[in-house]
């Protein structure tokens, strides 16, 4: 065998074995393929199972995931839809317009709803540009971070509010809220000073593993790292590969020293989002502070303590508890605090009066008894309550309105007086007791979306005691009945003191609903008397009248239910 045929020969046998070679990676690709389709597949069927029970955080996980593993025309769909109904309306608007370049042979019914969603999201949305920034600072907006400058283009955000803060070493981070609205294009010109004061910070990993720094929220590079920072405290973490990394941690930078930090890498199997109204407000987990706005990033499994403070408004502070493979989610809303001025709240309530103690001399002794009875107090009371509120939760008011008590009386022993005779029987009273309430109050009320109401009401009661008074009398002269139909409205005046409890239910920022009761105490000042001088035909007798009975109690009692609707202004 020559030497041609021998070089011939080996080198049929090399292409041989690397086509060998390539059949056998080609068949390993093939089966790392469809492993991937099945586990995308897996993703795809545990999202649409939350999507259907409209859990739509859980939902966008696993799209995400799905899509990350094999994109399909079915992920990128959901997962645009799912992140339009979590509020990331830029991540929205991307995801659908890769909908269409990346699947350009939809349905009609898919590309005309990802065509709606894009017109409808482009006008929801603005873009901000960064200008002015010296090249290879970091970006973020809602502690997420949006590259290096000089950006290629400017950076699309959902309306509403937002905290941008760019940083490079060696300057003053640069931190701005900007108010974005639909449509708006905002220009922000983050100056950098120069840092003339500062210390450094040394940052290792314990296992020499590698990992991202991420200080204050953004990447500064990777360790070992050792930078210059202003003098006071920053937030450190280290973002390792898979689920490994640590745990924010707060670090004190001193001036002109060298601050070392070892941190240990471990890993974190659970992730958290917390999301905070205002988007302005100061995230914080186990008490080391986060930034202003939106955090995400993973844990360790366990209890941790989210916060979020923002000035004017109360702090916010819930209790998490994360198991290994949980992805968390928290919306810290915060409530505002009133201006130090105070606020202006109108109520009206409409109520049940109940009267406890309403008996007059017509309930007395022998005037009522035997037969004779009496129904139960009921009314009707209707009242606006103007009121001032401190900051506090004390507040001054006042109150106006109508209230309505009636009763009657029936088969009580009475007589009939005239000129030289008196004629006895049984009359019927039908008593409406009814008037202007009107007075002063105070309050404290608690904050909250159900609030409790303590109130104190004082006043006055001003209106009458309408009497309508019938019955069958016998005439003393003849021995015979004659009937008696008169009415009387005497003038009743009262004080009142009015103890109130109220419980509420705020339907949005302004509006509450509540239930309450008051007990009514209200002294005379005029009780309502029958007039003498008020005559009418008494039979054969001539012209009779009724003694001067007081036809209320000189001290009111009754129990007030109500419902009430309050607007704060």
């Amino acid at each position: 065998m020559t030497a041609k045929t021998i070089g011939t020969t080996a080198r049929l046998l090399a292409w041989a074995l690397l086509a060998v070679l390539m059949l056998v990676h080609a068949r390993s690709w093939a089966q790392a393929g469809e492993q991937q389709k099945e586990e995308a597949r897996s993703h795809f069927e545990l999202g649409l199972s939350h999507f259907d029970r409209e859990e739509w955080q859980a939902a966008l996980v696993e799209f995400l995931k799905s899509r990350e593993l094999f994109p399909s025309r079915g992920n990128t769909k959901n997962a645009a839809i799912c992140l339009r109904k979590v509020g990331r309306f830029e991540e929205a608007l991307e995801m659908f317009e890769r909908l269409l370049h990346d699947f350009p042979d939809l349905s009609p019914t898919d590309r005309a709803l990802a065509e709606r969603e894009i017109a409808e999201l482009k006008a929801s949305l603005g873009t901000v540009q960064i200008q002015g920034a010296p090249d290879g600072a970091s970006v973020t907006i809602d502690s997420i971070e949006r590259g290096k400058t000089p950006l290629r283009s400017p950076i699309r955000l959902s309306a509403g509010t937002h905290m941008i803060r760019v940083t490079k070493e060696g300057a003053l981070p640069f931190e701005l809220r900007v108010d974005l609205a639909g449509g708006q294009a905002v220009v922000v010109r983050a100056q950098l000073a120069a840092l003339t004061q500062a210390g450094r910070l040394s940052i290792t990993e314990h296992g020499g593993r590698p990992a991202e720094v991420v200080v204050d929220g953004a990447v500064v590079g990777r360790v070992p790292w050792d930078g210059a920072l202003a003098p006071g405290d920053h937030t450190v973490l280290l973002r390792g590969e898979g689920n490994f990394g640590t745990p924010p941690a707060l670090v004190s930078v001193k001036l002109n020293q060298v601050t070392a930090l070892d941190l240990v890498m471990q890993e974190l199997p659970a992730s958290l989002s917390v999301v905070p109204e205002p988007a302005s407000a100061l995230v914080t987990i186990d008490g080391v502070p986060l930034g202003r706005g939106a955090w995400a990033g993973r844990l360790a499994a366990g209890d941790h303590a989210v916060g979020a403070t923002l000035e004017g408004y109360t702090a916010f502070m819930r209790k998490v508890t994360l198991a290994a493979g949980d992805r968390g989610v928290v919306r810290a809303k915060l409530e505002a605090i009133s201006a130090p001025g105070g606020h202006v709240t109108f109520e009206v309530d409409l109520g049940l009066p109940l009267g406890l103690v309403t008996a007059g001399d017509l309930e007395k002794g022998a005037n009522c008894s035997g037969a004779c009875g009496a129904s139960f107090p009921l009314g009707f009371q209707g009242v606006l309550h103007g009121d001032y509120s401190f900051p506090f939760g004390l507040g001054i008011g006042v109150r106006a309105g109508y209230m309505l008590l009636s009763n009657s009386i029936s088969n009580r022993q009475t007589a009939v007086t005239s000129m030289g005779f008196t004629a006895h029987g049984t009359a019927a009273d039908s008593l409406l007791l009814g008037g202007i309430v009107a007075g002063l109050e105070g309050q404290y009320r608690t904050r909250g979306d159900w609030p409790l109401t303590a109130r104190l009401g004082v006043g006055a009661f001003v209106g009458s005691m309408r009497d309508r008074r019938t019955g069958t009398f016998t005439a003393q002269n003849t021995g015979r009945p004659f009937d008696v139909n008169t009415t009387q409205a005497p003038s009743a005046t009262y004080m009142f003191v009015a103890p109130e409890l109220r419980f509420g239910r705020k339907l949005g920022e302004h509006i509450e609903i509540n239930v309450g009761a008051e007990l009514l105490i209200m002294p005379a000042l005029s009780p309502p008397r029958w007039d003498t001088n008020q005559v009418f035909p008494s039979g054969d007798d001539g012209q009779g009248w009724f003694s001067a009975d007081k036809l209320a109690a000189p001290l009111l009692l009754a129990l007030v239910p109500s419902i009430g609707a309050k607007y704060e202004f």
